[in-house]
């Protein structure tokens, strides 16, 4: 797979995550890199970061791959647009996915908000 798919992946999983299980964070927690997992792990620690931390990429009505760019050959910056689902108001915000390449293939290093208007009003 290679890095956008694997964001596609993620955001996919999540956009469908179903709240009893979790289901879909818990394919994105298979796609964390192994140092992503030590600061963010167990699972369900995971789950609650992204449930208070990230809560508008559960179950976002829409998400775009906006750009891919290696930063090094062994490394991708990913930025992606989100836009929430009516309990977040349908916010539209931006992250910036970082992936490594292991040994198991792409994986996310990192998640993080994007830019100083990381919110704005979805028009």
């Amino acid at each position: 797979l290679s890095a956008t798919e694997v964001v596609r992946i993620q955001l996919s999983a999540l956009q469908a995550n179903d709240p009893s299980t979790d289901d879909g964070v818990t394919k994105t927690f298979e796609f964390a890199s192994p140092g992503n997992r030590a600061a963010t792990g167990p699972l369900p620690r995971f789950a609650d970061m992204i449930r208070f931390g990230y809560p508008v990429l559960l179950n976002a009505a829409s998400f775009d791959i906006l750009s891919a760019l290696p930063v090094r050959p062994t490394a991708y910056a990913v930025r992606v647009r989100i836009v929430g689902n009516e309990e977040s108001n349908s916010e539209t915000c931006f992250f910036m996915w970082l992936l490594e390449l292991t040994d198991s293939g792409w994986m996310t290093a990192s998640v993080m908000p994007d830019g100083e208007g990381v919110w704005e009003d979805a028009e």
